[in-house]
């Protein structure tokens, strides 16, 4: 059962990024409507944070896979 990939897309750090393009990008705008822009700044933090912790989580993941050279007393 495979998913859809604009699902996989999104999920991903690309997808993110993009996202986070979009998001701050319209909270910018001065063209757009105030609680619009309210809306597109709430979002930009929501995914700056879910970036933020996939990345954090990945690096987590890479440094417990390694094993010290020397045993610690």
């Amino acid at each position: 059962m495979s998913r859809h990939p604009r699902v996989e897309f999104f999920a991903g750090p690309g997808g993110m990024c993009l996202s986070i393009m979009f998001y701050g990008w319209t909270a910018a705008s001065s063209g757009t409507a105030p609680w619009s822009r309210a809306v597109a700044a709430l979002f930009l933090v929501i995914w700056t944070v879910l970036l933020a912790r996939r990345l954090l989580r990945r690096a987590r993941g890479r440094t417990s896979g390694k094993q010290p050279d020397e045993p610690v007393s």
